[in-house]
């Protein structure tokens, strides 16, 4: 009897010990797009139904890493293809839209998936919190469009956020900052590229102060008023991520030395490795 009720005790030990899956059914409609580079319908629409499949098979929580890593198209398609069969149910649908507006490849996926949400260990809200950064820091590290950025930016908010209202988030001051200032990286990352995509060359550059007399008169009030939020946006930048001040050429997002112009596409990139070095901190601060 002994010998029965100690076996039983360690049965319940490693049963406590590992994660348990908790499958559950939800209804998604998914927006996927290709890169944005058009050669053939046929070949855009595959990309596009390719990355609907893709945030499907994040949303269900299997890992996808190891798949957006490989570079021979065909054999991505083929592994997501192999875990998009595990998750969708039968029935989904996908809606051709076709090219739009920004040059992408638009389709919508529509149905059910069948998730696997750990439970156990750690509240699950934390959980579903923290696979939803690490899903948008493997997006950003492998290649991930505008558009796309936008939309997984906001299905990360709201997992962020259920967790942030949450009694445990509550309870644990440290994970809680934590968890905001890695959004507040992807919010800046999203700032910086709406005013790249609304500028010529992808930099902006720090115009005279806002003082001056004669600058409303030269360039007009419009034209007065982007400059002046070209100037916020610059300051906001190097004195959020001092870095970006540097050159280039030292790993920073700065132009030149004549006049203070820096590369969005290098401050997007400084703030992403911000982000990824927190979210690691984050991983550290649970294990505590």
């Amino acid at each position: 009897m002994k010998k029965i009720l100690i076996q039983l005790i360690a049965i319940l030990c490693i049963v406590g010990m590992a994660p348990l899956v908790f499958p559950e059914d939800i209804y998604v409609v998914i927006k996927g797009r290709d890169d944005g580079k058009r050669t053939t319908q046929k070949q855009d629409y595959a990309e596009a139904l390719m990355n609907a499949k893709l945030q499907a098979v994040e949303r269900a929580g299997i890992e996808i890493t190891s798949i957006t890593k490989v570079e021979n198209f065909q054999l991505r398609s083929d592994m997501i293809e192999s875990k998009a069969k595990a998750v969708l149910l039968p029935g989904f649908q996908v809606i051709d839209i076709g090219y739009q507006a920004d040059g992408t490849y638009l389709v919508v996926l529509s149905g059910k998936i069948r998730t696997q949400l750990p439970v156990g260990g750690k509240d699950l809200l934390e959980s579903k919190a923290y696979e939803a950064l690490k899903r948008l820091q493997s997006k950003t590290e492998t290649g991930i469009n505008y558009q796309t950025y936008l939309s997984t930016l906001a299905d990360v908010k709201f997992e962020v956020e259920k967790y942030l209202e949450s009694e445990q988030a509550k309870s644990n001051d440290l994970l809680t900052q934590q968890f905001k200032l890695i959004m507040s990286h992807y919010e800046n990352a999203r700032e910086a590229w709406r005013w790249k995509m609304r500028t010529r060359y992808g930099a902006i550059g720090k115009f005279p102060p806002e003082g001056s007399r004669s600058l409303r008169n030269e360039v007009g009030s419009e034209e007065y008023n982007r400059q002046k939020g070209m100037n916020e946006e610059i300051d906001f930048i190097l004195s959020t991520y001092p870095e970006a001040g540097k050159l280039q050429a030292e790993g920073g997002a700065r132009i030149g030395l004549e006049m203070l112009s820096i590369d969005l596409s290098a401050v997007i990139g400084i703030i992403f490795e911000k982000a990824s070095a927190d979210i690691k901190k984050l991983k550290d601060l649970q294990k505590k």
